[in-house]
């Protein structure tokens, strides 16, 4: 849903779908527009003074109803004879216009799930859903089918499709083992292990509180290329996986190692998801590396989950927030800003989520020349707190 709402998103998802077109010059591109219960369907709640979603709202009463029960259907009958007004997510309007703009950018189709024009006729359409009123159902999974087959049938396939590269040069290495849990890149590390944590989903797993774990990788080109890591990510706030410190260093025969850089990973994210996200970790020269992952947050869930690793031309660069560059610099910043009384004791181990109230800690709103945002101020000061203090 995000992925065409949100900048951040949508200008990768333009970038990836015109590499699948020239990769793919004559193929049919479809397109698939679903919608989900929870989170889509709302009201104003004028008491709360807020919006209230429907998953929200299924539990207030301290009754949470299956969605797909007959009790539930009800309740929301007698909510609107109640006078509750229900409606659509803006978002909505806005998701369907990006997703549009970018179907029509290659030449693309769009298919629908099925749902009605006016919310309070929706109940017939929770059998599209699983029980968790997010994922498709086997029914909701039927409907999308028959509309692509339909399609298909429709517009017709290219009797001889052509190939083309997915850049100009064709260089690109991407290296992914979610799907099937065989990593052919060498990795190591105290608890580091290949984790089948969901049906026919794997992910290299770094648990907080060892060593640094370990993945070598090169780069085979001639070139300069970008390092993106492909890592999961959780919402809502305050997610279930660790914050995660990132280190590359080059391994070149004959130079002893040195640090390319060091970044921070936030895999948290304010939206009810669970997703792969990609990393732009840096531009890395011809050769031989590793990736150095250590969590530096405690008492999360689930360790910190990687599932592929893609070396890309850099001109197709594409922007991730959610990777932070903190130095030891940054937390003399933090440090002569913020109010004594704020700052916990060093080696206080705080989750990440205490550095969510903005009234915790104060720093500079400007620095080298840019603003920062409020999520990267977070993160400088957790780290500044719990990685550079608590060494020291």
């Amino acid at each position: 849903y995000h992925r065409t709402r949100d900048e951040v998103d949508i200008n990768p998802f333009y970038n990836a779908v015109a590499r699948l077109r020239k990769r793919f010059p004559d193929a049919l591109i479809v397109f698939v527009r679903d919608w989900y219960l929870n989170g889509l369907i709302s009201y104003a709640d004028k008491s709360l003074g807020r919006w209230v979603d429907i998953e929200e709202w299924n539990k207030m009463d301290g009754n949470e109803l299956p969605i797909h029960s007959e009790e539930y259907k009800n309740k929301f009958v007698q909510s609107v004879q109640q006078g509750i007004e229900w409606t659509w997510s803006e978002g909505m309007k806005e998701r369907d216009h990006n997703l549009f703009e970018i179907a029509s950018s290659v030449n693309g189709r769009i298919v629908n799930l099925s749902r009605p024009d006016n919310v309070l006729d929706f109940p017939p359409y929770r059998y599209f859903f699983a029980d968790d009123g997010h994922h498709l159902s086997n029914e909701g999974h039927k409907d999308i089918a028959r509309r692509v087959s339909r399609l298909v049938k429709t517009v017709g396939i290219h009797p001889n499709p052509r190939l083309g590269s997915w850049d100009e040069t064709g260089r690109d290495v991407c290296v992914s083992w979610y799907t099937t849990g065989e990593c052919p890149l060498p990795y190591s590390g105290e608890g580091v292990r290949m984790d089948n944590w969901f049906a026919r989903k794997f992910a290299l797993t770094f648990p907080f509180g060892h060593m640094d774990g370990v993945i070598s990788f090169t780069n085979p080109t001639s070139t300069l290329m970008d390092l993106y890591m492909d890592y999961m990510s959780n919402g809502p706030l305050p997610g279930y996986y660790p914050l995660t410190e990132i280190i590359v260093e080059s391994q070149w025969d004959g130079v002893a190692p040195a640090q390319i850089k060091r970044v921070y990973i936030d895999p948290s994210e304010p939206y009810s998801v669970h997703v792969v996200k990609p990393a732009f970790i840096a531009t890395l020269p011809p050769g031989p590396y590793i990736l150095r992952i250590r969590p530096v947050e405690p008492n999360k869930e689930h360790p910190f989950r990687i599932v592929g690793i893609n070396l890309s031309d850099p001109s197709n660069r594409f922007n991730t927030p959610e990777v932070h560059i903190v130095e030891p610099n940054d937390c003399v910043d933090v440090l002569d800003l913020r109010d004594p009384s704020a700052a916990p004791p060093l080696g206080s181990k705080l989750s990440l989520f205490h550095y969510m109230d903005p009234k915790t800690t104060e720093v500079k709103k400007k620095k080298k020349g840019h603003e920062r945002t409020t999520n990267h101020e977070k993160i400088e000061s957790y780290v500044c707190d719990n990685v550079y203090n608590s060494n020291a």
